[in-house]
């Protein structure tokens, strides 16, 4: 064997080694497929992922919506405080877990049902389901926020 067929089998070997040491010393990727608060204060939860649509619907539910771009509106702040209400039954607090489930469910209930007639135009099964998902979402509030950030039609 040549001088020129060492150096190249040394550099493969070389480049082998070093390849499988980075795979072997890699860092495990940190995230994974199960449900992780980005944010653990849930007052920030609910301030950013809440608080927004609830503000727009609150403004687009006062009146019957006239036109597609309000109803579409609506169908979109709708489905995702339905959704969002999944999110919180990833964020069981320590205590009255049991409570807090129910209130999600019932939000998302409530939520899926405002949605479904937010698709069909229909504003007074809307405005029905709208109440039903705040009564919910303040039964919520009153047993642990202490009563506060009750929301109103």
């Amino acid at each position: 064997m040549n001088k020129f067929h060492t150096l190249l089998f040394t550099l493969l070997g070389i480049s082998t080694v070093s390849l499988i040491s980075l795979q072997l010393h890699a860092e495990t990727p940190k995230s994974s497929s199960e449900v992780e608060p980005v944010d653990d204060d849930m007052h920030h939860f609910m301030e950013y992922v809440f608080e927004p649509a609830y503000k727009r619907l609150k403004t687009s539910m006062a009146e019957e919506p006239s036109g597609k771009e309000v109803w579409k509106a609506i169908k979109g702040d709708s489905l995702t405080l339905a959704e969002a209400a999944n999110l919180l039954l990833h964020r069981l607090p320590e205590e009255n877990a049991g409570d807090w489930q129910k209130y999600a469910v019932e939000t998302r209930k409530a939520g899926g049902e405002f949605y479904q007639a937010a698709r069909a135009s229909d504003y007074t099964t809307a405005f029905e389901a709208y109440r039903g998902m705040l009564k919910s979402c303040n039964a919520c509030h009153d047993q642990f926020a202490e009563g506060e950030h009750q929301l109103k039609p």
